[in-house]
């Protein structure tokens, strides 16, 4: 069979097709491409001779010093990677495309699972055809970057945390989970979904988190920006507590234990040291609270998260917290309120984002708390269409990254 590289599909043509496709990703939309305002997408496709698209693109192009380029395709390309003929005309028209624009290198992310397990369950095995699929695409020109475990290596992660619909979805959660939703709840915090007017708030939480972690996110302009791109499809939750009203239903819970105390008879001591413990308790809470009050007044923020829906599939873009509020654990709630809301709509997953392939650190223990399976890709594949000029500017785009970090 013939096929014809497209190099230019209108945006509606090109999402309709990626958003039926099981490879749906939200980084390889038309919409990522606005969002992306320093790099010029191109939405490439791939048409059979009865005019069917069967494969599409979002290639992600940035120009460096001295003429160079690379074109990048984040989660992509979209396309039935087992359908040799579709993947190898896809791939070989690219670069010929690559080659008209004068593109120094093509950096490709395929969506082909090496492994999908729960994290009790790695490292288990990997699937051989993710090996076979990496081969084919050498034969062609293109170079395996690697198996890195780090998030550093790659420009998106190998690993990701990735929640599948299923009808016990709430059922299946481990009980520190739930426990940590129920400690929200007794904090008298709220969860509810926000309109774009809840962004300033959002970024003020991200500059929070790249505060307490040394850590570059981004602005509130980025978010906008998303929101421009996604409308209706972007899903802003956020997590507050009115601190007047918690304080008035603790200070109301401490009179209960205090009057159970004077009720209590005096041959009851485990009873007695019981209720000790909560009176304690509910009074350094009401302490805590005072403090949060006299700080910033009766409304507060404490944590939130971004994401957007497209397709089948939910994408969790950012998440932070107010360090303050850092005793509760209210990102639990969000991230389940959003995993519940996305699955009534339909969404077939949602991806909390990446994790380093070691899968022994806090951010994968934190995003195990939802059930996920942690799927692991390929990773990235470059062909160098400049074979004289690919390694000073991978080179130079390494150092730049890594300076970028800091």
């Amino acid at each position: 069979m013939e096929y014809k590289f497209i190099e230019a599909l209108p945006p509606l043509l090109y999402d309709t097709f990626v958003k039926k496709h099981k490879h749906c990703h939200l980084l390889q939309s038309a919409g990522w491409g606005e969002v992306k305002s320093n790099w010029t997408p191109y939405l490439t496709a791939l048409e059979n001779e009865e005019g069917d698209i069967v494969a599409a693109g979002l290639v992600l192009a940035r120009s460096f010093p001295l003429g160079q380029s690379m074109w990048y395709l984040p989660k992509g390309p979209v396309l039935d990677y087992e359908n040799h003929a579709v993947r190898d005309a896809y791939l070989k028209g690219l670069i010929a495309f690559a080659e008209k624009k004068r593109v120094t290198l093509v950096k490709i992310d395929p969506p082909i699972v090496r492994r999908s397990l729960m994290l009790e369950d790695y490292p288990g095995t990997t699937d051989p055809r993710a090996q076979e699929q990496i081969e084919a695409m050498e034969a062609l020109g293109y170079i395996h970057q690697g198996l890195s475990l780090d998030l550093e290596s790659t420009i998106q992660p190998r690993f990701s945390a990735i929640t599948y619909n299923t009808a016990d979805f709430y059922e299946q959660l481990p009980k520190r989970t739930k426990r940590s939703i129920r400690e929200t709840e007794n904090r008298f915090v709220t969860v509810s979904r926000e309109g774009r007017e809840g962004l300033e708030d959002f970024a003020f939480l991200i500059r929070q988190t790249e505060e307490n972690k040394d850590i570059t996110l981004r602005d509130q302009a980025y978010f906008e920006a998303i929101w421009d791109a996604f409308g209706d499809d972007t899903y802003l939750y956020m997590a507050r507590i009115d601190v007047v009203y918690a304080l008035e239903q603790m200070q109301q819970q401490l009179a209960e234990v205090n009057q159970k105390l004077e009720d209590l008879p005096p041959n009851t001591p485990k009873k007695r040291r019981q209720l000790v413990i909560q009176q304690e308790s509910y009074q350094k809470q009401i302490d805590f609270f005072n403090e949060r009050l006299a700080e910033d007044g009766q409304h507060q923020i404490v944590a939130g998260a971004l994401g957007v829906e497209y397709g089948h599939v939910f994408e969790l873009l950012y998440a932070g917290r107010n360090t303050v509020w850092g005793r509760i654990p209210a990102q639990d709630s969000i991230y389940v309120m959003l995993m519940q809301e996305a699955f009534g709509r339909g969404m077939t997953s949602v991806s909390t984002g990446g994790v380093p392939g070691t899968l022994d650190d806090g951010l994968t223990k934190f995003k195990a708390s939802f059930s996920p399976h942690f799927v692991e890709t390929i990773g990235e594949l470059d062909y160098p269409v400049k074979p004289l000029i690919y390694r000073g500017l991978v080179t130079a785009i390494n150092l730049r990254n890594k300076l970028a970090r800091r």
